[in-house]
């Protein structure tokens, strides 16, 4: 009789089949799950991003700065002016509620230059289709520093 088929060896093939795709699987896993879970687990670590000096912003016009926000595994920049109100600043998304768009600021009102929206000073909707605010983004001062969360 000729051992190459023997139950006892046809069985030991088996288990180690099973081994070495085992093996292979949480060598493969690992990775594969790690880059599904990664944005997951930092979606709640928001940081906060230095926006300028306070001082710096005067009332009536807006400043431009910039920010990074975590967007799954990479970060991306984004555009925001602080204005004042009397003692407080206010952080402003420059993007465009309507169509995304990145707003300037010009004679004194956010100029969308994509739809030809317009935003009040304090981010409200004025003039063409945007019907929301510009986003508000939280601040907070530290040392002179206006500190926006991102």
């Amino acid at each position: 009789m000729d051992d190459s088929y023997s139950p006892e060896r046809r069985r030991l093939l088996r288990r180690l089949g099973a081994a070495v795709g085992a093996f292979f699987t949480v060598i493969l896993g690992i990775p594969a799950g790690a880059t599904v879970l990664d944005p997951i687990l930092r979606r709640g670590a928001a940081g906060w991003a230095e926006a300028g000096a306070a001082e710096a912003v005067k009332e009536g016009a807006a400043t431009r700065f910039t920010y990074e926000v975590r967007a799954g595994w990479e970060t991306r920049k984004q555009v925001g002016f602080l204005v004042r109100e009397g003692e407080t600043i206010l952080a402003l998304s420059a993007r465009c509620t309507h169509a995304g768009c990145t707003v300037r600021f010009r004679d004194g009102r956010f100029r969308c230059p994509c739809h030809a929206g317009v935003f009040s000073l304090d981010g409200r909707p004025q003039e063409g289709p945007p019907e929301a605010p510009l986003e508000r983004l939280e601040t907070r001062i530290e040392n002179g520093q206006v500190k926006v969360k991102a």
